[in-house]
């Protein structure tokens, strides 16, 4: 299992506008596996979206829509959802 740090990601990165933001972009079809994020951090979809599954069940995200995710939690990306 992938344990990733603070500004790792699967897709391609480009730094933020400001420390501690990371941008990445990810292929519609793109279903990443079972990994963590070593510190917490928050998610904003502002394209497509996704649906992530974790031990407490599954969280979509849509354009616009943002979500948290604890230091630690395994979990995996199942699906992309393609930019209507």
């Amino acid at each position: 299992m992938t344990s990733l740090l603070a500004g790792e990601t699967f897709g391609q990165v480009a730094s933020g506008p400001v420390g501690g933001v990371t941008f990445s972009r990810h292929r519609p079809d793109h279903a990443l596996p079972m990994h963590e994020h070593a510190s917490a951090y928050a998610c904003a979809a502002l394209a497509g979206g996704f649906q992530e599954q974790d031990p407490r069940g599954d969280a979509h995200r849509s354009a616009g829509g943002a979500g948290e995710t604890a230091a630690g939690l395994r979990f995996e990306t199942r699906r992309r959802i393609r930019r209507a």
